[in-house]
C-alpha cells in the first residue's frame, strides 16, 4: 500500500496558529499548494530539494512534498504535536478533515532524524499503524474541515 485512495477519510491536521486558519465545513483543494521554503533555514531547503530529486527521480507518481498537504491519523496527533513544539513559538492548531484523494504514508524520521535521514527510506513509505514511526501523509485531493478540535489533544506546550 504505497499510494492509498481514501473517500471522506477522517484524518488530521495540524497547522502552525500565524500559518492561516482553516473554515469549519469549507472545502478545499491541494491544487493551489506550491511551497517556496522562503522562510526556512538553508538546510531545510537542501533536504527538502535533495527529497524532492530523489521523488521525481524516482518516484515521479507520488504526492511532492511542495504540493500536498500534510496529515496523520488521531492516534499520532499528540506525537505530532510533540515533535513540532520545538518548531514553533506560537503553537498549533489541530483540524478534523474529511479527505477524498490519495494519500501516501511516510516515515518523516528519515527525513527529520539527522542519524537516519535518508530519502530513499522515506519514499519507500511506511504502514500507517507503524507505532515505530512518525507517520505522516502527504496527502492530494479535496478536504472539507469538519472541527477544529485543538482542545481534544495534550498539547506538550
Amino acid at each position: 500500500m504505497i499510494i492509498q485512495e481514501v473517500k471522506e477519510e477522517i484524518l488530521y491536521h495540524i497547522c502552525i496558529y500565524q500559518d492561516f486558519m482553516l473554515d469549519i465545513g469549507k472545502t478545499y483543494n491541494t491544487n493551489c499548494i506550491n511551497r517556496i521554503y522562503k522562510n526556512c533555514s538553508a538546510e531545510k531547503i537542501k533536504d527538502e530539494n535533495e527529497f524532492e530529486s530523489i521523488r521525481v527521480n524516482n518516484y515521479p507518481t507520488f504526492p511532492s512534498r511542495q504540493k500536498c498537504y500534510y496529515l496523520c491519523q488521531e492516534k499520532d496527533v499528540e506525537l505530532w504535536l510533540k515533535e513540532l513544539k520545538g518548531n514553533n513559538k506560537h503553537g498549533h492548531r489541530v483540524f478534523k478533515i474529511a479527505c477524498s484523494g490519495k494519500i501516501f504514508w511516510a516515515n518523516s524520521w528519515y527525513f527529520s532524524d539527522p542519524e537516519i535521514k535518508s530519502p530513499h527510506k522515506y519514499w519507500e513509505g511506511c504502514n500507517p499503524s507503524d507505532n515505530s514511526a512518525l507517520v505522516e501523509g502527504l496527502f492530494i485531493g479535496k478536504y472539507t474541515v469538519l472541527e477544529d478540535c485543538t482542545n481534544n489533544f495534550a498539547c506538550p506546550f
